[in-house]
């Protein structure tokens, strides 16, 4: 039968010792991240050329646009009411 000697014991001590205070150390060094600052910007449609008159096809307009907000990683995409209303 195995019978641990105290030498078995304080390498116990010692392993459990060490975990213990680098788990302390650990929540000392914990920090709460700050929010990243976002910027935030506004992109209107009619800027980049979008015309509702019936005759003309806005789609450049709009694919330059997305790609404006995908640029700015955080933007918002301003369309006019008129854009977005069924005529045919």
């Amino acid at each position: 039968m195995f019978r641990p000697n105290s030498a078995v014991f304080f390498a116990i001590a010692t392993v459990v010792s060490l975990l213990l205070n680098r788990v302390a150390a650990a929540e000392q060094l914990a920090v709460a991240p700050q929010s990243p600052a976002i910027p935030q910007q506004t992109f209107t449609i009619t800027d980049f050329g979008a015309v509702n008159d019936g005759s003309r096809v806005s789609t450049t307009a709009f694919r330059a646009a997305v790609e404006a907000c995908a640029k700015a990683a955080a933007a918002v995409l301003s369309c006019p009411p008129v854009f977005c209303e069924r005529t045919h």
